[in-house]
């Protein structure tokens, strides 16, 4: 997963934010075919100036 979000923030490099697709299949035992699911990307500072990058829902903040 993390080489795709790379190869997407790879892309835009003058944004923050970035939007990830992937394919995941659903763990309720009785799932086969994968659906798509969207993410998000945020590329920020840490609390002492390093990079950080946190994948989390499109909903979220």
């Amino acid at each position: 997963m993390l080489s795709g979000v790379r190869m997407s923030l790879n892309r835009i490099r003058s944004e923050s934010v970035a939007f990830y697709e992937l394919y995941v299949i659903h763990r309720d035992g009785q799932s086969r075919m994968p659906c798509k699911a969207k993410l998000k990307v945020v590329i920020h500072s840490g609390d002492h100036g390093e990079a950080v990058i946190t994948v989390m829902l499109p909903t979220e903040d």
